[in-house]
């Protein structure tokens, strides 16, 4: 499950990285291409192509930048939900019955579910919820139903942005305590920042983070020179996306499985089994 989230995350972080080299190449080949074309004998289409990328000399990469960084973020966002939606799921498969999950969660299900039903006469775009499949699965989180079904898509309804305080609480839908001194010590995420003591890591991904919701949103609601993101910038956001994502899912899988394997305990306790 959570492996294939991180998989189809690293695949579309290559690609944006992909498209950040292919602008950084266009920009330095430009102005030294036309030296190097066999212009006596080069086709009529092929020096049309050539020069309509040649006259090409008022484009900005910053816009581009601009986009990617976006993007990026989105990315970002999205394998949140994502990671909310896998976790619940998980839960489902490993947890045998709903009077065995723990009352937490079931509290926090039913007043997602509730918050998503609530939609039903004002559609969000970005959640394609199906309310009649919302409703079954809501009746099987009752004692004595056995088997359950979360709405895991109803769990990752998010509004806002996520900074450092919202993460938190939307991990915690799925009663799991963000430990940013445990992400923090992750070795990818940590290798971004250098050495230093677990604690100021911490507040520096805590920082980082910060910036990059303040970043997005002061390209997505402005233009001109205030909006501006230079490569370097951009490298840096994909590079903490992709090691962020990584070490919250590590977290949430360790976690979970602690959760999990605690529950079965109890339940065989409370039947009396070995």
């Amino acid at each position: 499950m959570f492996d294939t989230l991180e998989t189809n995350l690293d695949a579309y972080l290559q690609e944006l990285a992909e498209c950040l080299e292919f602008v950084r190449a266009s920009t330095r080949l430009r102005p030294r291409l036309g030296e190097h074309v066999n212009w006596p004998g080069t086709g009529a289409a092929e020096k049309q192509l050539i020069n309509s990328f040649l006259n090409r000399k008022t484009v900005r990469e910053q816009l581009i930048y601009r986009a990617l960084y976006v993007s990026t973020h989105a990315a970002f966002e999205q394998f949140v939900r994502d990671l909310v939606v896998t976790a619940a799921d998980y839960i489902c498969a490993n947890i045998d019955s709903y009077e065995n999950l723990w009352a937490e969660l079931q509290s926090e299900h039913i007043y997602r579910t509730g918050q998503a039903m609530a939609t039903v006469y004002q559609p969000l775009e970005h959640y394609d919820f199906d309310y009649e499949k919302l409703s079954r699965n809501i009746g099987t989180s009752v004692g004595g139903g056995g088997k359950f079904t979360l709405n895991s898509d109803a769990l990752a309804l998010v509004w806002g942005t996520f900074t450092p305080d919202n993460l938190d609480k939307v991990v915690n839908r799925v009663t799991v305590a963000l430990n940013w001194d445990s992400l923090a010590k992750h070795g990818e995420l940590a290798a971004c920042f250098g050495d230093g003591r677990t604690r100021d890591l911490a507040k520096a991904v805590r920082a980082s983070l910060e910036l990059m919701v303040k970043n997005r949103n002061r390209i997505a609601h402005s233009t001109g020179i205030a909006a501006e993101v230079e490569e370097p910038q951009l490298r840096e956001q994909i590079r903490f996306v992709r090691a962020f994502c990584h070490a919250l899912a590590t977290l949430m899988k360790s976690e979970l499985t602690k959760k999990v394997v605690a529950c079965k305990k109890q339940g065989r306790a409370s039947t009396g089994s070995d």
